[in-house]
């Protein structure tokens, strides 16, 4: 078992080519942590110079206590799983399976006990004779994580495991690696481009973007307490909505010009800056699509739209919705009447809104 740290660590191709820069990351031993971001962020160049697969540019990076930068990847002791699956076609399941023990000298009879264990925690015992080509997708994953499983490593790395199989299938693994972290008890390091799989996975979420971390939290604060703009809108489904505005300074309270919406702000949010500050700043309003409702309720701040598209998801509904001032999605139930074309009236609650600079990007408003 083992944790990780990351101090400073850089990744360039060339003096003008900076993948990862200045990156800091504690990984808690036995913490089952997920990298997730879009494309080209750096998540699997992070998880492969942990792999050993990259070499490092510059900073530190340890594996328990022992520095690991220039240490080669078969002696850090951690074992890895790749989108591809990457098995030996000729060989079967479980000689897949013990090839790395076998590499490693590793007797016969011990070699076959490991590997009739981790098939039966992996519940793959009746294909061990069988080929990968015999195998389904969710099967070939299995095999997969079973030969990482069969050396006992100190971590296990997951680069986008999951990205090639069905949706039903992908619901299903999650649930089983789920179960084979709390089994394992051991630290897992994940990468994904999917915040779904993140979201539901995670111990804690790793948010990326352009080589940085955007923040590092709980699935649950991720999405109720985003610190900027790149992660409440990365984190959530649909995207949270963004519409531009500004502070308005009352004699004896503060309000909110939103364009499509005026209204006060509660007291019992904090701004991290004096409200004095951002006076003349150009800000921007989040509001997420459950927090928007079709009814009044008290204290509700309102906002004229009119219907542009309807999207019928089972049991709820995506209404995208727009004035002359801004564009709202807004989630109902699929019971719901509006139809496109409808003029209505929405409602949204101003305790749950967010609040970030336009220009830095940053939260202004303090929930804790």
């Amino acid at each position: 078992m083992a944790s990780i740290s990351i101090l400073n660590l850089e990744k360039k191709y060339s003096p003008l080519h900076s993948v990862i820069s200045g990156l800091n990351l504690e990984i808690k031993d036995k913490e089952f942590l997920v990298l997730v971001g879009p494309s080209g962020c750096g998540k699997s160049t992070t998880l492969r110079m942990i792999a050993g697969l990259e070499t490092i540019s510059g900073g530190i990076l340890k594996i328990g206590e022992r520095v690991v930068n220039d240490v080669p990847a078969r002696e850090r002791n951690i074992a890895m799983v790749f989108q591809s699956y990457a098995l030996y076609p000729h060989m079967t399941v479980a000689e897949n399976m013990g090839f790395a023990l076998k590499l490693a000298h590793v007797p016969e009879p011990q070699i076959a006990k490991r590997v009739d264990e981790v098939a039966e925690i992996l519940d793959i015992k009746d294909y061990l004779f069988r080929k990968p080509s015999a195998l389904s997708g969710g099967q070939r994953q299995r095999v997969a994580l079973g030969r990482a499983m069969v050396r006992n490593p100190d971590v296990f790395l997951f680069d986008e495991p999951l990205s090639n199989l069905d949706a039903k299938l992908r619901t299903h693994m999650r649930s089983e690696l789920i179960k084979l972290h709390q089994k394992l008890d051991t630290t897992f390091v994940y990468v994904t481009h999917d915040q779904v799989e993140a979201m539901t996975m995670a111990d804690r979420i790793v948010v990326m973007n352009d080589g940085q971390i955007m923040q590092v939290d709980t699935p649950k604060n991720l999405y109720a307490n985003p610190n900027n703009l790149f992660v409440a809108g990365f984190i959530g489904t649909p995207q949270m909505n963004f519409i531009h505005a500004e502070i308005l300074i009352q004699p004896d309270f503060l309000q909110l010009n939103a364009g499509c919406a005026i209204f006060k702000l509660p007291s019992l949010l904090k701004f991290r800056q004096k409200a004095e500050e951002l006076k003349g700043k150009e800000l921007v309003l989040g509001l997420r699509s459950e927090n928007i409702k079709a009814e009044p309720f008290a204290g509700a701040a309102k906002i004229d739209l009119k219907v542009t598209m309807r999207e019928l998801l089972g049991a709820d509904a995506y209404l995208h919705c727009e004035n002359d001032a801004c564009k709202v999605c807004v989630r109902v139930s699929a019971d719901n009447q509006l139809r496109i074309g409808d003029e209505h009236a929405f409602y949204f609650d101003p305790q749950k809104i967010y609040l970030f600079d336009r220009e830095t990007g940053k939260s202004v408003l303090n929930r804790n």
